[in-house]
């Protein structure tokens, strides 16, 4: 197996063999506790959920393979990075148009995510996937903060696409 990416809390491994992703996680102790006593999902269990909650909305995401609290094994799904894609093709309307849908969807589904900068999407056949589900939430029951979740996706994300999210919040009222 190759490391891709190695972070204090979670590192990513390429097995070739099977050509997946493996993901794991490295929680700080408090984080633990608050999986335990069931305050949160652990991270390949949420993982899992998100996934799964993300389909029903018609959001793509990869295919899970393998979970488990602290792991998550998916397949590889041979695309770009959306951001590559942007970088490239900054006025692809079609393509902008596809992740302005989404984040429309999060917001009305209450679905929280403090990083959905361009590179935690991949571009596979002119369909957008969502990655790195670990740390998305569903609020339920308390209070969801709208302006956090707009507040973190700004400077994340080019200006231009930024406004025209904006504007369609105000056109659609969501």
């Amino acid at each position: 197996m190759k490391i891709i990416v190695s972070h204090a809390r979670s590192s990513v491994f390429y097995n070739s063999k099977t050509d997946t992703f493996i993901k794991t996680f490295s929680p700080k102790l408090i984080n633990r506790f608050k999986f335990f006593i069931n305050l949160r999902l652990y991270p390949g269990n949420n993982f899992y959920y998100i996934c799964n909650l993300l389909n029903s909305l018609n959001i793509k995401t990869p295919i899970v393979i393998n979970y488990s609290k602290y792991h998550i094994e998916t397949a590889n799904l041979h695309g770009e990075s959306l951001e590559n894609f942007l970088e490239r093709n900054p006025n692809d309307l079609k393509i902008i148009n596809k992740y302005v849908h989404i984040i429309l969807i999060l917001l009305k589904n209450k679905i929280y995510c403090g990083d959905l900068s361009l590179d935690n999407f991949i571009l596979k056949n002119n369909e957008i996937y969502a990655l790195d589900l670990e740390d998305y939430k569903h609020i339920k029951f308390s209070k969801y903060n709208r302006k956090e979740f707009l507040r973190r996706l700004e400077g994340k994300i080019p200006l231009n696409i930024y406004n025209l999210i904006l504007q369609e919040i105000k056109n659609s009222k969501v």
